[in-house]
């Protein structure tokens, strides 16, 4: 696993020096699934919160209601509540 978060974020560098912010969001998503099944909680968090960062930037604003999901499941695991009802407002 740790090759695949290795793979991952040099993937994440390349997209952003290209600029491609969709993509940079989708690769944080992704490395954050990795370490919330590997448990490791506080990394998976802050992984969906760079991802929530990338995704704000592109006009796809409904890529980032689709992205609220993991950042939702996260702040329950880990017991705070982050993302409230003024998100969805």
């Amino acid at each position: 696993m740790q090759e695949a978060l290795e793979v991952m974020q040099k993937n994440i560098e390349i997209t952003i020096e290209n600029r491609d912010w969709r993509e940079t969001a989708i690769g944080f998503n992704n490395i954050s699934g990795i370490h919330l099944t590997l448990g490791n909680l506080g990394d998976a968090f802050k992984s969906a919160c760079d991802s929530l960062e990338y995704i704000e930037k592109p006009e796809d604003t409904g890529r980032l209601l689709t992205q609220l999901g993991l950042p939702i499941e996260l702040t329950e695991n880990i017991g705070m509540l982050v993302v409230n009802d003024t998100v969805f407002d």
